[in-house]
């Protein structure tokens, strides 16, 4: 009879549980301790025992979870997130105390008749919304059942309305690259055609080149909004070629040069100690990657120069290039890189987040591209109190095609800026990758080798 009974028991428990997680719905068993003056965790039979770090997760969880503490019969839809914030003042922990101990003076805050063996609450945990549910029970303690679940039609039409809040923002840059960069080529061009019809002698390709140096520009806008859209999916493949990295660059320099023409002076220098200045790399990538960071750089100085460095592996596939950039004048300050967008963002604090956040993209796709062309997934940046500073990242010397990057999800750009960090960075590169953390990457044939 007894075996029956366990069998039936264990039965019923293994069902419950299965409709528990198919529902998305997160169980608690509580008990209120008088002596300790604590609410602990309780496990659903006797053979189970309750771990440290569950009690400690709970506890946490409870402390940091709000409740709306307003009658809810009377009002369960909130029209926006910040109505649910200025009334969910009272925290979880402090309502379950009052249940288990001292219900009446629950019923200050709430209205409702079951107040005695249930209440139905919403909370809000990380800028995001649960249903709550709490049974009292009879047992040698004060003890309760807690249900959680995620309002997830809340979450879902909240996640749709900030995702098309961030397309528009997309569009509206777009029509912003539009305005500043491709229409103003138009009316150069324009404006040449005329200028060269009258004075066909005195042809200057100095304008002609603004224009061009515009509409690349314009281009690299519209790759960074492409790309930071597609990540992990159709993100761009890598096309890998020889090139001589110091005319690249050289090249590159020039272009921003012309950008500025008769509307800022702009001055560089490239410093190399390259035994080889011959590259395998991906070319076009590596290009966005290099106006990135310098537009960045441009908007607050006017003179810039390239150092570039041999910096061996620990093999010889595995050969590095550090690139670093000196510009005086612009200051990184972490309240200003908190602003950039998340990449990637996946939960709805980070989408709102995002939401809220001007539209700047040249960071973010930076860290992205060296995290693909480089050994490392950060970003370097030393800044002096006399203003010189420098940025400075590693690439592949050879990058090869059969290393895959992991999937990148839900990262903030400045956990992959490393500021005024100490290190020998000048000496051998091992200490370097000390520093910063190798990129997860994956090598198909032979993973243990990096």
């Amino acid at each position: 009879m007894q075996r029956q009974d366990y069998l039936c028991s264990s039965k019923h428990q293994k069902a419950e549980q299965q409709m528990i997680n198919f529902c998305g719905i997160t169980s608690y068993l509580i008990s209120y301790q008088r002596d300790s003056n604590q609410i602990l965790l309780t496990s659903n039979n006797e053979e189970e025992i309750v771990k440290f770090e569950d009690q400690q997760q709970f506890i946490m969880q409870i402390r940091n979870m709000r409740v709306l503490i307003k009658d809810q019969e009377t009002q369960t839809n909130y029209l926006s997130q910040e109505g649910i914030n200025q009334d969910a003042k009272m925290t979880l922990e402090k309502l379950l105390y009052y249940f288990l101990t001292c219900p009446e003076k629950l019923k200050e805050y709430m209205k409702q008749p079951s107040i005695e063996s249930v209440i139905k609450l919403q909370g809000v945990l990380n800028s995001e919304n649960y249903n709550i549910q709490i049974l009292k029970y009879f047992d040698e303690l004060p003890s309760a059942i807690i249900l959680i679940s995620q309002n997830k039609k809340d979450v879902f039409i909240e996640e749709l309305k900030l995702r098309y809040k961030l397309f528009q923002q997309a569009l509206e840059t777009i029509d912003q690259i539009f305005s500043t960069q491709i229409k103003m080529s138009l009316v150069y061009l324009l404006a040449l055609h005329k200028y060269q019809k009258t004075k066909s002698y005195n042809k200057d390709i100095s304008y002609y080149k603004k224009v061009q140096s515009k509409i690349a520009k314009a281009y690299n806008d519209f790759q960074n909004i492409k790309d930071f859209f597609n990540l992990n999916t159709s993100f761009q493949r890598t096309i890998i070629q020889n090139f001589n990295l110091i005319t690249f660059l050289d090249d590159i320099l020039t272009e921003i040069q012309f950008y500025f023409y008769q509307s800022k002076q702009f001055t560089f220098s490239i410093k190399s100690r390259l035994r080889k200045e011959t590259v395998c790399q991906d070319q076009k990538q590596l290009k966005q990657l290099i106006i990135n960071l310098l537009y960045f750089i441009t908007e607050r100085c006017q003179d810039i120069t390239i150092y570039l460095e041999e910096s061996d592996g620990p093999q010889q596939k595995l050969a590095f290039i550090r690139i670093r950039l000196e510009y005086q004048g612009l200051r990184f300050c972490k309240d200003a890189l908190k602003g950039l967008p998340f990449i990637n963002p996946v939960t709805i604090s980070e989408l709102r987040h995002n939401a809220e956040k001007t539209y700047q993209l040249n960071l973010p796709m930076a860290v992205v591209i060296v995290r693909k062309l480089g050994p490392t997934n950060k970003i370097y940046i030393k800044q002096n109190k006399n203003g010189n500073s420098y940025l400075e990242f590693l690439i592949f010397r050879e990058l090869y095609e059969d290393f895959h990057l992991m999937p990148l999800q839900s990262q903030h750009p400045i956990n992959y800026f490393v500021m005024n960090a100490k290190s020998s960075i000048h000496g051998k590169h091992a200490a370097y990758l000390d520093l910063m953390a190798l990129s997860p990457r994956i090598q198909l044939d032979k993973f243990g080798q990096l």
